[in-house]
């Protein structure tokens, strides 16, 4: 088959793929899309090199060059992205206060039958929250405890580019010699650290709150130590653990301290080399940084 030929169908099942993580949003379909996407941008620039004679290499020499190519190009752009999420006004740790918009679950199908089957696996006691990322750009979280207290879930709206929101989870629960077991399917880099006594397990793969349930609760069992009742309120222990991170990750050398923000930023060289790390592995594995 010709290289022309070849690259009509690498365009035809590229925009396929793209149609279908718009319509479906699938984690693991959107890291299919970025491949296919620098396969795509690899393969256009070996074709154009060599179709107009500009490199006289064979045509796999000239794919690997393109390839690598755009490896560089988006290590440039992200790396512009973390220096101007560093030097900005978003806060990388925001805190939380009580939503008093009415706003509480989203009018769309779809949420209306996860909160279903969020009441059908136990959690009850709905709390509203919300936290500001930038103007009038908001994170919203309902917080509900199941019904023996052992497990905390949060329900995260994160705003997308559309308007729209994603939703993910977060499974918590307490240990009584201190610390917390926490699993979550947020598609975002942390980069940050957690501390010594929490253990932190992130799926951005699984999509299914009763999976993620499940690996939650395996891994409280295979820790093997006792759980203790939920009792602090939401807003006052999310605060609590955003300042916690905040404090350890200065301390650990990923955020700068107050007094060097205005000039250098609020993320370290250090913190910018493990934040760009975790945004390749999650959009190209969809792994994160333990």
């Amino acid at each position: 088959m010709e290289l022309g030929n070849i690259l009509l169908l690498f365009i035809i099942f590229a925009f396929m793929l793209l149609w279908g993580n718009v319509r479906l949003g699938w984690p693991w379909l959107t890291i299919v899309n970025r491949w296919v996407r620098w396969g795509l941008v690899s393969f256009i620039g070996a074709y154009f090199l060599t179709a107009f004679e500009i490199a006289d290499k064979p045509f796999w020499v000239l794919l690997v060059v393109c390839f690598l190519a755009w490896f560089l190009l988006e290590t440039v752009y992200m790396w512009l992205g973390i220096s101007a999420l560093s030097k900005s006004s978003v806060p990388l740790f925001p805190s939380y206060q009580k939503n008093n918009t009415g706003e509480v679950w989203p009018a769309r199908k779809r949420f209306i039958e996860l909160k279903e089957e969020i009441r059908r696996l136990g959690f009850r006691n709905e709390v509203p929250l919300m936290a500001k990322i930038l103007g009038e750009v908001n994170m919203f979280v309902i917080v509900m405890d199941d019904e023996p207290g052992l497990r905390r879930l949060q329900v995260v709206f994160l705003p997308r580019r559309d308007g729209a929101f994603s939703v993910h989870f977060v499974v918590t629960s307490l240990f009584k010699s201190g610390g917390r077991c926490m699993t979550d399917n947020i598609f975002m880099p942390f980069g940050g650290f957690y501390p010594s006594n929490w253990y932190v397990r992130r799926k951005p793969l699984t999509t299914s709150l009763s999976r993620l349930l499940e690996v939650h609760d395996q891994q409280v069992k295979m820790l093997g130590k006792e759980l203790e009742k939920w009792v602090e309120e939401p807003l006052v222990d999310l605060n609590q653990q955003q300042r916690m991170l905040q404090q350890l990750n200065m301390k650990k050398g990923f955020l700068l301290p107050p007094s060097l923000v205005e000039e250098y930023g609020k993320i370290t060289n250090e913190g910018r080399y493990r934040l760009w790390k975790e945004i390749w592995l999650m959009n190209y594995l969809g792994l994160t940084v333990k």
